[in-house]
């Protein structure tokens, strides 16, 4: 998760939603969840429930002066070592995810277990969000390592 191009300057933009994102927080555990086919079969999972949620007009929005927003608003740091965003809400939640950006793509993945809470915020719609719980979970609960979210596109 994350790399070496990804600094506090490539995430800064608006960034559209474009498709659900799986990685896996190291080599082995991918290898050990069978690799790409497993990827696929999870971001084939999370596709479902993100039409179903109405992720398909997100948008992210990153500022210079370390503002963000999406359905909310608030303020971010920039961990360059760990590569990760941690995004507070004006009402002091905080959601960490590992970004990566390569040119203009970026992935935005949260640990899977946390998901759930950030969907809630970005779609404001808790009852579509609770629908999709078990799917969630259920592809949470499969692997070990693994992390869920979004692939954006500036």
């Amino acid at each position: 998760v994350g790399d070496k191009a990804t600094t506090s300057s490539s995430i800064i933009g608006t960034w559209k939603y474009v498709g659900p994102q799986c990685q896996f927080e190291s080599e082995n555990l991918l290898a050990k969840a069978g690799g790409e086919v497993a990827a696929k079969e999870v971001e084939e999972k999370m596709q479902t429930v993100y039409d179903r949620i109405g992720m398909s007009g997100c948008e992210y929005t990153f500022n210079e002066d370390g503002t963000y927003s999406y359905t909310m608003s608030g303020t971010y740091t920039f961990d360059d070592k760990e590569k990760t965003i941690t995004m507070k809400g004006k009402l002091g939640v905080k959601t960490v995810a590992h970004v990566t950006v390569t040119g203009n793509d970026m992935s935005l993945v949260f640990n899977a277990d946390k998901l759930m809470s950030v969907l809630k915020t970005i779609t404001g719609t808790v009852s579509k969000v609770n629908s999709t719980a078990a799917t969630i979970n259920s592809v949470a609960g499969s692997y070990d390592g693994l992390m869920l979210g979004f692939d954006l596109k500036k």
